[in-house]
C-alpha cells in the first residue's frame, strides 16, 4: 500500500484486538511505527533510519527496503518457495513495498547485521542510548516460556542463557539474529527459502559456542589420554 492507502487501513481495520488483551505481532503496527518517525523527524523513513542508523555504523552493504540499483546489479540473494508447497522451489520477485518498508525489513549481509546489534551493547552510543537500550530489553509481553518481547526486541532463553535480536520473515527468506550482552557476542543467520532453518542453525550454533567456552569441557578433553583423543 501507498501511504493513503496504510492510513486508510489503518482507520477501518487497525484495532483487531483490546490493549494488552492478547500478543499479537503487526505488520501494521510497523508499518505506523513508520509514519510516527516521518512526522517526528521531518524526513522520510528511509532516509531517516539510512542516517541514523546505517551510516552511524558505517554498513556498507544494508538499507531499507529495496534499491534498484543493487537490484539492476544482481545484488540481491535470490528468495524461493518453501519445499512443503511443492517439489518444485519458486523463485520469488523482489518488490518495493512503499508504505510498509517500515514492517518489511532492511536488505543486508550477516556480517553487517552482528555489527548492527553489537552497537546494542551497553556503552555503545552510535545509534541509542543506554536507557533506550535498557527500555528496549524490558519485557513487555511473555509469548512461551522461553520466548518474550521487548520494545522491538525478541528475548530468547537458549541453553540457560539470554539472547536480545529479532528473526525476518519476508516470501522467499528467513532471518534471526540474536546478542548475548554477558559475553558481547552476535550471530545472524540468512536462509533464502520460505521454510528456511534459520533459527535452528542459529540455536546450534549457539549451542557449539557455549560448548566451546565450557571449561569443565575443556577440563574433561585435555584430561583425556593422548590415544583417546585421537579418536575424537
Amino acid at each position: 500500500p501507498d501511504r493513503q492507502e496504510l492510513l486508510t487501513e489503518i482507520q477501518n481495520h487497525g484495532k483487531v484486538l483490546e490493549p494488552l488483551e492478547h500478543f499479537k505481532y503487526s505488520n501494521i503496527g510497523y508499518s505506523l511505527l513508520g509514519l510516527i518517525i516521518e512526522g517526528a523527524s521531518g524526513t522520510s523513513y528511509r532516509d531517516y533510519v539510512t542516517e541514523s542508523i546505517v551510516d552511524a555504523l558505517g554498513l556498507k552493504n544494508t538499507g531499507p527496503d529495496l534499491d534498484f540499483d543493487r537490484l539492476d546489479a544482481n545484488h540481491y540473494a535470490k528468495g524461493y518457495t518453501s519445499r512443503i508447497h511443492g517439489p518444485e522451489q519458486i523463485e520469488i520477485e523482489h518488490i518495493d513495498t512503499y508504505a510498509e518498508s517500515a514492517a518489511t525489513g532492511f536488505y543486508s549481509t550477516a556480517a553487517e547485521l552482528t555489527d548492527y546489534f553489537q552497537a546494542h551493547r551497553d556503552g555503545d552510543d552510535r545509534i541509542l542510548t543506554d536507557g533506550s537500550k535498557r527500555q528496549m530489553r524490558q519485557v513487555q509481553c511473555q509469548v512461551t516460556d522461553d520466548g518474550a518481547y521487548g520494545l522491538g526486541l525478541i528475548i530468547s532463553k537458549i541453553g540457560g542463557r539470554t539472547y536480545y535480536g529479532h528473526s525476518g520473515g519476508y516470501p522467499g527468506h528467513i532471518t534471526v539474529s540474536h546478542l548475548d550482552l554477558e559475553r558481547q557476542l552476535s550471530i545472524s543467520v540468512l536462509t533464502n527459502e520460505g521454510n528456511g532453518p534459520a533459527s535452528t542453525l542459529a540455536t546450534g550454533i549457539l549451542n557449539l559456542i557455549s560448548l566451546a567456552a565450557d571449561d569443565k569441557h575443556k577440563a574433561k578433553t585435555e584430561l583425556r589420554p593422548a590415544e583417546e583423543r585421537k579418536r575424537f
